[in-house]
């Protein structure tokens, strides 16, 4: 059974992909309540949070202020709260438009101000949005008064339609290169084999250096890989650990401990598909093998799975116009998380994971399989002290097949124009794959957050 976060569509929405799914470049997990500069936070009704940096010349300083209750970054006033930002700025003057010291806040779609001179402000996001970022940068001081900076304070008010952001620049989704398009040339339990290149802008992430695989991933422009946020948080891998490779099909395994050479079902069994083929090497398969310049982590992660989103940005971009480059997936349209379904769709999941839930080392041959969407009702009646409103559910409910360890992080994607072969777009999400003894409840089939 699959878990699959479902608000990557209004995440991915224009400059959203920066700040709602780039959110944060340091870690949330910190027991005070006021913060330096650079940080990420969440604030709660019972719990505002302050930040300030005081002005010194060639400073650069970000914080992504989240509204931590559990709904979509587009929450339309749930419960009837949302987050406001009260500032003191105290700055040069800048007559072209605080080009030089300012400070800027932002919802991440539509909503965007600067602050220069000596201010104070109290913003709320456009459209009833649910986070707020701040970015604080100065270039030089022209004279010589002494400037204090900024101090600020993020707490959960009660609703209202006035002191919000100006809307400064649109929030749309521009389709400039292809996406989604298959290559059709020359496990996943209880799958199939793929054909080489069937899924263009499926990636591996493998240890540096080789072709063993820990997790997959997709590649959803030409320098990004989205992929889940557990495959680095309970192993502790930094970006310099590991590299992405693209255009991979017959990989090296991955061996676990107790691993045995016998029959495919029998405990500790290394005979997953495509065992006995020969090395490969990338030259073979004209892989293309990319160093991670920066792993960033939703600042919201848990160790339940919740917020299970992550990016990897390449060391250097795609050419997409190259015949021979990857294809992006596509996206689920900007702004329909309200009308997104999946409701009797057929999702794909695809591959190198273990072939047995028995098994003790990835396949080498790549994997597909097909997997039914499960409703909220099913799923809740398997998970229902798990799932949360980030999630979605599919697979059998006789587990007979299902994805597996390994295959976490990969998409799950769904055929939206049936054809001439189809577009391919992604059903929202990276797959966290869970050992069953790792949740309480204990389904059939395995877990997938």
């Amino acid at each position: 059974m699959a878990i699959i976060p479902i608000n990557m569509n209004t995440i991915l929405n224009n400059r959203a992909l920066r700040y709602l799914l780039l959110l944060c470049i340091c870690t949330t997990r910190v027991s005070s309540q006021e913060f330096t500069c650079g940080q990420g936070f969440t604030v709660t009704s019972d719990k505002p949070a302050t930040f300030s940096q005081p002005y010194s010349p060639d400073t650069h300083c970000k914080w992504e202020i989240l509204k931590m209750q559990f709904n979509p970054p587009h929450f339309q006033g749930d419960k009837g709260v949302e987050l406001e930002l009260s500032c003191t700025v105290d700055l040069p003057s800048d007559p072209l438009d605080c080009a030089e010291n300012s400070l800027l806040i932002t919802d991440g779609v539509a909503g965007s101000q600067k602050y220069c001179g000596e201010t104070e402000l109290r913003v709320r996001a456009s459209e009833k949005l649910r986070d707020l970022f701040a970015v604080f940068s100065t270039s030089g001081n022209r004279d010589d008064k002494a400037y204090k900076g900024i101090e600020c304070t993020a707490k959960v008010v009660d609703a209202a339609d006035d002191g919000r952001l100006a809307k400064n620049f649109e929030g749309k989704t521009e389709q400039r290169c292809v996406c989604g398009t298959q290559s059709k040339g020359d496990r996943i339990v209880g799958g199939e084999d793929a054909d080489f290149n069937e899924f263009p802008w499926l990636a591996a992430i493998v240890d540096k250096g080789t072709r063993r695989p820990f997790c997959g991933g997709a590649l959803i422009n030409d320098r990004f890989i989205l992929t889940a946020a557990h495959c680095f948080f309970f192993s502790g891998k930094k970006a310099e650990d590991m590299e992405v490779l693209l255009h991979a099909h017959v990989l090296d395994m991955t061996v676990l401990q107790g691993w045995k050479d016998v029959e495919l079902g029998i405990a500790g069994s290394v005979r997953g598909p495509g065992y006995d083929l020969d090395k490969v090497t990338d030259a073979d398969e004209k892989t293309l093998r990319f160093e991670v310049e920066e792993l960033i982590s939703h600042p919201l992660f848990t160790p339940k799975y919740d917020y299970d989103f992550a990016l990897l940005k390449l060391d250097r971009k795609i050419d997409l116009g190259d015949a021979d480059s990857p294809t992006p997936v596509c996206l689920p349209p900007a702004d329909t998380y309200d009308t997104f379904s999946l409701d009797e769709k057929n999702l794909t999941v695809a591959g190198w994971g273990l072939a047995h839930e028995k098994a003790k080392a990835s396949t080498r041959l790549l994997q597909k399989l097909v997997v039914p969407f499960m409703t909220r009702k099913v799923c809740g009646g398997f998970l229902a002290k798990h799932l949360t409103n980030r999630m979605i559910c599919s697979g059998f409910e006789e587990g007979i097949k299902d994805a597996c360890t390994g295959d976490s992080g990969g998409p799950l994607i769904h055929n939206y124009l049936l054809i001439s072969g189809g577009r391919w777009e992604l059903s929202l999400g990276g797959l966290a794959v869970l050992e069953q003894g790792d949740l309480e409840s204990t389904p059939r089939g395995t877990p997938m957050d």
